[in-house]
């Protein structure tokens, strides 16, 4: 963090205990793509890790045996890390062709941004000091004018041509802060942009938290109910009326006790009306006699008493 010690500590194990649980919610999608983009907040905590390390030993009378590595460390997330990483992570959750060949555009910028710099690390080495209450990074070299664009193209603007909208929520906000970084700070700009970069990587959790399932049973129990539907509609309509020539059975679609119940009343019928049962025992209800048997029996007995 920009502002002290007890800054970058508490902040980074706030954002390493999201990252902690945004890592965890992509276990249950089973796509390791979410991966990278999920790992977002977990590596902005170990940078403030990294500069608040930095900020106890700017701190100390006489430098310390680690300083050139903390300086080069924070710098290295900042200057050939972040180039590469982040359009990578966008690129990887795109769907879309045309988002894709856009975000592949942006990782190509900044693959060669990276590379520039690196190569300057190399030939100037960073040194750091605390000015007006931030860290400021510098080396000594004179890089070209409008150096930054390239950089926000591949570490925002990769994000920002995303198609899922919480990515695109995270992009608005690590672009807003470089703006008042770069404005305010100019000086510290990378540092203080680290600290808005860093509280936006929470809104990564927002991207991969667990979905609840749906109480209807989800998209099975959708298609089933949506038929159901479709069939009453067509029942009202006139357009599925059972044929007279194929009736359909009574208890096709009854529940148990209701069955029971039509079976007691057939029952009854049956001792009532003897010459309506089928043949067997006489007097001994057995099973209703199909339409046609029913017919023939009443040729043969007579007419129905009833």
């Amino acid at each position: 963090m920009c502002f002290s010690a007890t800054a970058s500590f508490s902040a980074a194990a706030v954002i390493g205990s999201v990252g902690v649980v945004t890592l965890r919610s992509t276990v249950p999608k089973h796509d390791p793509r979410l991966l990278a983009l999920a790992a977002f907040p977990l590596l902005f905590s170990l940078q403030q890790i990294v500069e608040g390390f930095l900020w106890l030993d700017l701190a100390a009378p006489a430098p310390g045996a680690l300083r050139g590595i903390l300086v080069h460390a924070f710098q290295g997330y900042a200057e050939i890390f972040w180039p590469i990483y982040a359009p990578l992570a966008a690129l990887l959750i795109e769907p879309e062709r045309r988002r894709k060949i856009l975000i592949a555009c942006c990782l190509v910028i900044g693959v060669a941004l990276s590379a520039y710099l690196l190569a300057m690390m190399l030939a100037h080495p960073y040194e750091a000091s605390v000015g007006s209450g931030h860290i400021v990074y510098w080396n000594g070299n004179h890089y070209p004018t409008g150096i930054e664009a390239p950089y926000v193209v591949a570490t925002t603007i990769s994000l920002v041509l995303s198609s899922h909208k919480q990515v695109q929520c995270l992009a608005l906000v690590i672009l807003i802060g470089f703006g008042f970084a770069y404005v305010s700070f100019h000086q510290a700009y990378i540092s203080v942009w680290c600290f808005f970069a860093a509280i936006a990587s929470v809104l990564v959790y927002w991207h991969v938290r667990p979905t609840p399932p749906t109480p209807s049973g989800g998209r099975q129990a959708s298609t089933a109910m949506s038929a159901a539907r479709a069939r009453a509609e067509s029942l009202r309509s006139g357009r599925s009326r059972p044929s007279a020539k194929s009736p359909q059975p009574i208890l096709a679609n009854t529940n148990p006790t209701m069955t029971y119940s039509i079976k007691s009343m057939r029952s009854l019928l049956n001792q009532r009306s003897p010459g309506r049962l089928a043949e067997g025992v006489p007097g001994r209800p057995r099973r209703w006699a199909a339409p046609g048997a029913d017919r023939a029996a009443q040729d043969k007995s007579g007419p129905d008493p009833l």
